[in-house]
């Protein structure tokens, strides 16, 4: 049975498909604490974090705007965990600067505001693969981002056979081919949730 099939269920009031729900998930929110931390035992301490999330929020996902659970899950659990690791270890991960570029840290208790923030990182995800192979390997990696493991640009520029300053420029380049397509298609998304909100207050 798939996640949206479950939460359905949940919602028309069984608890067992929470539970079913919350275990068909526990992969997904491993993974995600495995994005920020190779530490084992910070990685159980993260998927309780996680979970304590998935709780939360769980209540504010609408089906019908067409939105996988996962996706409405991920940036708030992300942002759940990055919480706690900064609050316990000031913990400052690359991967988080390279989402600021784009997901500005929507998340609020608002389901509205995690809605939109999963579409963006959908959108990112989209836009980081539509890029040339060269492009993703060097974002990816120094950001570590999209399961790149992180690396100096000394090591990327290394690997790319690139002075540093050239490597420097190929990043930047990277970069803004990155925002033009990501904000290419934010901006169609944009204008239709803004025409929505229009006919909602008429």
């Amino acid at each position: 049975m798939t996640n949206e099939e479950l939460f359905v269920q949940y919602m028309g009031g069984s608890t067992e498909a929470l539970g079913a729900l919350y275990t068909q998930l526990q992969k997904f929110i491993r993974s995600i604490a495995n994005e920020l931390t190779a530490d084992t035992s910070l990685r159980e301490e993260l998927c309780g974090v996680g979970a304590e999330a998935f709780v939360r929020i769980i209540n504010g996902f609408d089906p019908d705007l067409g939105l996988r659970l996962t996706t409405y899950l991920y940036t708030p659990i992300r942002y759940s965990m990055l919480g706690w690791l900064n609050d316990h270890y000031g913990y400052i991960n690359n991967a988080d600067e390279f989402d600021e570029h784009f997901l500005e840290d929507e998340y609020a208790d608002d389901a509205e505001a995690v809605v939109l923030s999963g579409i963006k990182q959908e959108i990112l995800e989209r836009s980081f693969n539509s890029l040339s192979a060269r492009d993703r390997y060097i974002l990816g990696h120094f950001y570590g981002a999209f399961g790149y493991a992180r690396q100096s640009l000394d090591d990327i520029a290394f690997a790319e056979s690139l002075r540093l300053d050239g490597a420097e420029k190929a990043k930047s380049a990277a970069l803004v081919r990155l925002r033009e397509s990501f904000f290419a298609e934010w901006r169609n998304w944009s204008s239709a949730i803004k025409a929505i909100e229009k006919l909602k207050k008429t």
